[in-house]
């Protein structure tokens, strides 16, 4: 619902937009900064934070994975996305890329990674994956790959675990900046907002699917453990 509300608002304003130079703070699916990025002069998007988790966490829950794919669009930002987890990439991970074109396609590569020892996932936010959160983790399950995604829908779908901003805190401070604009402001006055809520999502019956046994310092940190 929240992100159906957040489509309507953006056409709604759109002409308010149209013209005005802003920085996006969040450069994900639906989001008004995606939108901002894709249809105002906004010069660049700017790049989550989690990024920096993804390996980690990867790492964590499956030592031995050192075959790694990122799922992402063959776009601008699709392209940004797999250099920013490329730079991260521990020292003996062999990494690949997965690019989103369609479902067919998708499973022919994940299947492909599943075929070799040691695989893992990468999902990051686009269009695709955030449109379908369920058929990506079903794939993943399926094909018995442990997978990070970024945000806790696709861990509600039945993914294993996610690390990525709050939605929820995000569309509310973004309501908070329509009614600064319904008041009157600039949208190009407005500052840049980085997120500053970021959650941790597990779902333990899809790691026991696994044969996965997460540690407990894992649990420890999770803001939600899905049962």
């Amino acid at each position: 619902m929240a992100r159906n509300m957040i489509s309507y608002l953006m056409a709604s304003f759109a002409p308010l937009f149209a013209s005005s130079p802003i920085w996006v703070c969040e450069p994900a699916h639906v989001s008004l900064g995606s939108w901002l990025c894709e249809n105002s002069s906004a010069r660049r998007a700017r790049r989550n934070i989690s990024n920096s988790k993804w390996f980690e966490l990867l790492k964590e829950i499956a030592p031995r994975v050192n075959r790694v794919a990122v799922l992402r669009e063959a776009t601008v930002a699709g392209i940004g996305q797999f250099a920013a987890v490329q730079a991260l990439a521990p020292i003996g991970v062999e990494l690949s890329v997965i690019d989103i074109d369609d479902i067919g396609e998708i499973e022919r590569d994940i299947a492909a990674l599943a075929d070799g020892p040691n695989g893992g996932l990468i999902v990051t936010p686009n269009r695709f994956t955030t449109n379908h959160p369920d058929r990506i983790a079903a794939l993943a399950a399926r094909h018995k790959l442990p997978a990070v995604y970024p945000f806790r829908y696709f861990v509600e779908a039945g993914g294993l675990i996610s690390y990525g901003s709050d939605e929820g805190d995000q569309y509310k401070r973004a309501a908070g900046y329509v009614d600064r604009i319904l008041k009157g402001e600039k949208p190009a006055d407005l500052p840049v907002q980085a997120p500053t809520r970021y959650e941790l999502v597990v779902n333990l019956k899809t790691a026991k699917a696994l044969g996965l046994e997460l540690p407990a310092t894992l649990f420890a940190r999770a803001d939600e453990v899905i049962e």
